[in-house]
């Protein structure tokens, strides 16, 4: 399972709108039944890619683990630093040629649209009927949670939160460079760096995030954001 970072952007920052921005994105919410792209579609093409990559990269959880043990100083200094946006901005760039090379791949594999013929769950058709909320990104959430404090600049053990230590001014924000994982705004568009899943990395990462969340709170200049962590 996984956490990040999300700045709820509203007019007052009060927990009553951030709680009612959120909502929509609620795992737990049913719709009409629809029909839904499986998972199944294009695994034997990333077997294949992963393979590969095993013999001229690396497997992808050597080049995790590389990463967390060249930073144990710092998380030595900080426990909470493993948790941060500085964390996960850092674990891209390290697992940039990685990723890149296994886009590229899937993309000119021949089987990376087909479904397994054998799949439990849409019986080799590539698609199967749900009820999940399409606009799902949370199971649950919380206030600060384990980025406690960080959207304004400080990080604080997650043992007392409270909401005055997870809200700030956007201007603020901007000044601060704080770059959350996610952002809702006003409007309750959901924006994200990437597509967080239940386990393993995030896939889809925007190399421009940075700056998309800059032009985007310099648009809400007058309002203020409550720093969430979201689980999934």
């Amino acid at each position: 399972m996984s956490h990040f970072l999300t700045a709820v952007i509203s007019r007052s920052g009060s927990e009553e709108e951030t709680r009612n921005l959120l909502a929509p994105f609620d795992e737990g919410i049913e719709v009409d039944p629809y029909e839904k792209r499986c998972w199944c579609v294009g695994s034997k093409a990333r077997a294949d890619v992963l393979a590969e990559l095993a013999k001229t990269i690396g497997v992808y959880e050597n080049l995790d683990e590389a990463f967390w043990n060249s930073h144990r100083g710092k998380m030595e200094e900080d426990p909470l630093w493993a948790c941060s946006t500085e964390a996960l901005l850092e674990h891209h760039k390290w697992m940039s040629e990685f990723d890149q090379a296994k886009e590229q791949a899937l993309l000119q594999h021949p089987l990376r649209n087909v479904p397994e013929a054998g799949c439990s769950q849409c019986h080799g058709s590539g698609v199967y009927v749900t009820t999940q909320n399409p606009r799902s990104k949370w199971d649950c959430w919380e206030i600060g949670g384990q980025f406690n404090g960080e959207i304004t600049g400080r990080r604080i053990r997650p043992d007392v939160v409270r909401i005055e230590d997870n809200r700030v001014p956007v201007p603020i924000m901007l000044e601060l460079e704080i770059i959350p994982f996610a952002l809702i705004t006003p409007d309750g568009e959901w924006h994200e760096r990437g597509s967080m899943r239940w386990f393993g990395p995030p896939l889809n990462l925007r190399d421009d995030w940075p700056d998309e969340v800059r032009k985007i709170l310099s648009q809400h200049r007058e309002c203020i954001a409550v720093g969430v962590d979201c689980h999934i």
